[in-house]
């Protein structure tokens, strides 16, 4: 009786442990979409407030922060934070109309959001600098209870620059 007993203990642990994580319901995906969308909004805003320190905190502080420019160069989160400092403190205003906005819930902690906009910046050396089609894809991850970029993506043709 007691081999049985272990056997089907231990049937039921391998049973158990096999199976796949419950699907997510449409109201929890909608759910994490939001929260999601809300902290998209609020680092978009602090981009067009020039505040990139409050931008910043949406992206993961971490060696494993891992982006693609625009310029195909594979950036860490410390090259990544030095040139948006350097950047946004070159510029007098920065406009970001979106043209298109897709989120993918792939688990209860691992979204995909692609973003298509338009980029109107004006430095503050005078020029303007217009992209009429930018794409970027963001990986959000909950990181201790955070919604956070974990990796990003952004594709784009040369600006057109005007004085």
């Amino acid at each position: 009786m007691k081999t049985f007993s272990i056997c089907f203990f231990a049937i039921l642990l391998i049973g158990c442990a096999s199976q796949e994580p419950k699907p997510l319901t449409d109201s929890e995906k909608e759910l994490i979409k939001n929260e999601v969308n809300k902290e998209f909004t609020a680092m978009v805003d602090a981009c067009t407030k020039l505040d990139i320190q409050t931008a910043l905190k949406y992206y993961w502080d971490s060696p494993d922060f891992m982006g693609f420019g625009v310029d195909g160069a594979i950036i860490d989160y410390a090259l990544f934070k030095q040139t948006n400092e350097d950047f946004f403190g070159a510029a007098q205003s920065i406009q970001f109309p979106s043209l298109k906005e897709v989120i993918k819930v792939l688990s209860n902690d691992q979204v995909v959001f692609i973003w298509q906009y338009k980029a109107d910046i004006v430095l503050k050396t005078g020029e303007r600098m217009k992209f009429d089609k930018v794409g970027v894809t963001f990986l959000y991850q909950k990181i201790d209870g955070a919604w956070k970029i974990v990796y990003y993506q952004e594709s784009a043709l040369p600006p057109t620059v005007t004085e």
